[in-house]
């Protein structure tokens, strides 16, 4: 689906920042492909890295990326000295 319609690859694009970003783009005539677990144009946990390649490489075989928004996030919610060092890895 090659076009001149500008087409934005966002993710976290299911709620917070990333879906009000993807509604004002929607409004302004963006073409918006979703990167998440659920409920998104292109289903993938982004943490999976070979998975993401995959699925974005496949992507871009039909379409042009004109934009790249990261929105994603994780987050621990407790006192720093109450989180694993192995936690800390996973999330950074």
């Amino acid at each position: 689906m090659k076009t001149d319609t500008k087409t934005v690859l966002i993710t976290g694009a299911n709620s917070g920042i990333g879906s009000a970003i993807r509604d004002i783009l929607q409004q302004n005539g963006y073409t918006i492909f979703g990167i998440g677990r659920k409920n998104s144009e292109i289903l993938c946990d982004l943490q999976d890295t070979m998975m993401l390649e995959k699925k974005v490489r496949e992507l871009l075989k039909t379409t042009d990326i004109n934009v790249l928004i990261n929105c994603a996030g994780l987050g621990i919610f407790k006192p720093h000295e109450e989180i694993s060092v192995n936690k800390m890895k996973r999330y950074l």
